[in-house]
């Protein structure tokens, strides 16, 4: 599994340093990885916010991996978790799903957790293969085309804002999460 996640054109592909300042995440900003995997986007996170950084990861190995690369790197501002669930409520300005969505067996549960944990008008990216055959990746049937994706984010209450390819075999989707907008009564001259 390490060596499917770390595979050399996989890394070219996916940018970590350059995709997350593509996605919009800045210094300052929190950040949460959730399938983190091997950290390829936690650390290049961790390098560019001082602020902290949610590695999430549900597979007890790579969680252990996780945590001895942590140690390696003295990156004091990542911290470890096995559920989005334990991420705290409005804590994060980013957060990111690296070809992990067309994982999900329940979508839409994962996307409101991830409203709970974004601040008000915080960034979700969604990275997923493209809709075809490629290379690398999941049977065509499992994947998710951006139009379909941006179906599901709408239902929960997501704006899509930046479509932007990846190479020949990955997109990537950012949206904001949706604030209520409260209209009052406009107040009468008298």
């Amino acid at each position: 599994m390490i060596h499917k996640l770390e595979r050399a054109e996989r890394i070219q592909e996916l940018n970590p340093p350059e995709t997350l300042k593509r996605i919009g995440l800045m210094p300052g900003n929190t950040f949460c990885d959730i399938g983190a995997g091997t950290g390829i986007f936690t650390f290049a996170a961790a390098e560019l916010t001082e602020n902290k950084v949610y590695a999430v990861e549900i597979f007890p190995e790579l969680l252990g991996l996780l945590h001895s690369r942590r140690n390696e790197r003295k990156a004091q501002n990542v911290i470890l978790e096995n559920d989005v669930k334990n991420v705290p409520d409005s804590s994060c300005d980013a957060a990111l799903l690296c070809t992990v969505f067309h994982e999900l067996e329940k979508p839409g549960e994962m996307l409101e957790e991830i409203r709970r944990i974004l601040r008000p008008d915080g960034t979700l990216a969604i990275i997923e293969f493209f809709p075809k055959p490629t290379q690398f990746g999941p049977p065509p049937e499992r994947r998710w085309s951006p139009e379909r994706l941006e179906e599901q984010l709408t239902a929960h209450s997501f704006r899509r804002t930046a479509l932007f390819e990846l190479g020949e075999n990955l997109y990537t989707l950012t949206c904001q999460t949706l604030s209520l907008i409260h209209i009052s009564e406009p107040t009468r001259p008298y």
